[in-house]
């Protein structure tokens, strides 16, 4: 259990030190003004970042150009949106920004994001004469959780095929979640 407490601190530090990066152009910083950012003026802390900071140039997230200074190897695009389902089971994320553009994603790449969820989404550096494409890497707040439709139950397992056309799945559901109840509401969790 405590790995995957330290595991998850770290993955939580990595993206704080890259929204200081992203927040500052991606400037030189070292771990002291990257630190001064994140009001972290405390010895451990500091270097705490910066193991942060050579770790992940040894991951190559970071570069260091300049002995101490380091900067995001690439700087990284993400978009906080509303997600909008075609027929075919993609989606566009539609950015809270009205300035951004709409970013495609394939079904493959939505991370079981729903119609209207808002969402978090890393954009791929654009190709030319191409749309925005992206990936969904967290889903923010579910739009919608309850769901109404029609329940298929078999031997082993259930089923919920939803009455929402934008819905592109079906909702598992254990049998013995099923209770012999025909009619009955199941929620998603985000």
């Amino acid at each position: 259990m405590a790995k995957k407490k330290s595991g998850n601190i770290k993955l939580v530090l990595n993206q704080l030190v890259s929204d200081v990066f992203e927040k500052n152009n991606n400037q030189l910083l070292n771990y002291k003004q990257v630190s001064a950012k994140l009001n972290l003026n405390d010895q451990e802390s500091r270097e705490t970042i910066l193991d942060v900071l050579k770790e992940g140039k040894s991951a190559g997230i970071y570069l260091e150009p300049e002995k101490g200074k380091f900067k995001l190897k690439e700087l990284q695009n993400f978009i906080i949106g509303t997600v909008d389902m075609t027929a075919d089971g993609s989606a566009y994320i539609v950015p809270q920004d009205e300035f951004e553009k709409d970013v495609f994603v394939a079904p493959r790449k939505l991370k079981n994001a729903l119609h209207g969820d808002t969402v978090k989404a890393y954009v791929f550096a654009k190709k030319s004469g191409r749309k925005n494409d992206g990936e969904v890497v967290e889903i923010i707040k579910r739009a919608k959780s309850d769901f109404t439709g029609v329940i298929k139950i078999s031997d082993r397992f259930a089923f919920v095929i939803a009455d929402d056309k934008k819905m592109m799945h079906d909702i598992f559901v254990p049998l013995a979640d099923t209770g012999g109840k025909i009619l009955e509401t199941y929620s998603l969790l985000p």
